[in-house]
């Protein structure tokens, strides 16, 4: 199961980045939402926990991704646009990492250097 959630979490990313780059946004976070799909499934004795963690962390992403675009620190090109004030294929990217904490980055956990 971990690498089967390293494989999808590296696929996620790197669609999600280059279709954004190539000006379709929104290829990323269909796979990303169809990727959550499986991932959830894989894991329904947990389903709950893991979605309330996979969403706090991507509420806090979109958070610290707003906070970024308001003020002025970073700024994404119009053919990659597809949300507001931020980009969904950024808060996808932040989904797709959360998804990966428990699983293929659990190794992390307890290393905080």
């Amino acid at each position: 199961m971990k690498v089967i959630n390293f494989i999808l979490f590296q696929t996620g990313w790197l669609l999600t980045v280059f279709s954004a780059a190539y000006g379709m946004p929104y290829l990323g976070v269909m796979f990303t939402l169809l990727w959550m799909s499986f991932h959830l499934f894989s894991v329904k004795e947990d389903m709950k926990n893991e979605l309330f963690f996979i969403a706090i962390i991507g509420a806090f992403g979109w958070l610290i991704e707003v906070i970024m675009v308001v003020s002025h620190f970073i700024s994404y090109p119009a053919h990659a646009f597809f949300g507001t004030p931020v980009p969904l294929w950024m808060v996808a990217l932040w989904v797709n990492l959360a998804a990966t904490i428990n699983f293929s980055l659990a190794w992390m956990k307890g290393r905080y250097l």
